[in-house]
Formats: C-alpha cells, sequence, structure tokens
C-alpha cells in the first residue's frame, strides 16, 4: 500500500501531466486559429483586388469611350 508521500507525489506528477496537456491543448488552439486567420486575410486580399481591377477596367471603358465621342 503507498505511502502518503507517494500519494502526494503521484498527485502531483498527475497535475503536472494535466497542465502540460492543457497547455499543449492552448498552443494546438492558436496555432490552428494563426492558420485560419491568414487564410481570412488572404481571401479577404483576393477579393480586394478583385474589386480594384474591376473598378480600374470601368474607368478605362469609360475613357476609352470618352475619347471615342
Amino acid at each position: 500500500m503507498p505511502s502518503k508521500e507517494q500519494k502526494k507525489l503521484d498527485k502531483r506528477e498527475q497535475n503536472e501531466i494535466q497542465k502540460l496537456s492543457i497547455q499543449q491543448k492552448h498552443m494546438e488552439d492558436i496555432e490552428w486559429d494563426k492558420g485560419t486567420n491568414n487564410r481570412n486575410i488572404l481571401r479577404k486580399q483576393q477579393q480586394e483586388d478583385k474589386q480594384l481591377d474591376k473598378i480600374r477596367r470601368k474607368r478605362e471603358r469609360q475613357d476609352i469611350l470618352d475619347e471615342e465621342g
């Protein structure tokens, strides 16, 4: 039968393992969020570029029509 000291050590070790597990899970969550945010930022940038390109083409067409007219 384990002594009180051994039980304390076992309990302390279990707590330490649990803390490390929680810490690792937290770091994984942070990394996942980081990846998700990068994709979101890239998607927004692509949408902005597309919109700016549309505006630029519209202005070019309007300039050509103004020169002809």
